[in-house]
C-alpha cells in the first residue's frame, strides 16, 4: 500500500458550492484515489473539527478494548 500522504483529500465544498469546474476537478481525485488506493478521504466544510477528533478518539478506544 502507498502511503497515506499520497491520497488525495477530496474537497466536498467543490459540490455544495455547485462549482463545475471544481466538481469536475474533484470528480478525477475520487476515480483516481479509488483506483490507486481504493479508500476516499473527505474534508467537509460542515465538519466541526473538534467532532471530528472526539470521533476517532472514539474509534481507537472501541478497538484498543480486549474482547
Amino acid at each position: 500500500m502507498e502511503s497515506f500522504a499520497e491520497v488525495p483529500i477530496i474537497d466536498v465544498r467543490a459540490f455544495l458550492e455547485k462549482d463545475q469546474e471544481a466538481m469536475d476537478h474533484q470528480c478525477k481525485l475520487v476515480a483516481r484515489s479509488l483506483h490507486e488506493f481504493g479508500i476516499l478521504i473527505w474534508r467537509d466544510p460542515r465538519v466541526n473539527e473538534q467532532d471530528n477528533e472526539d470521533y476517532i478518539d472514539m474509534m481507537e478506544e472501541y478497538f484498543q478494548q480486549e474482547a
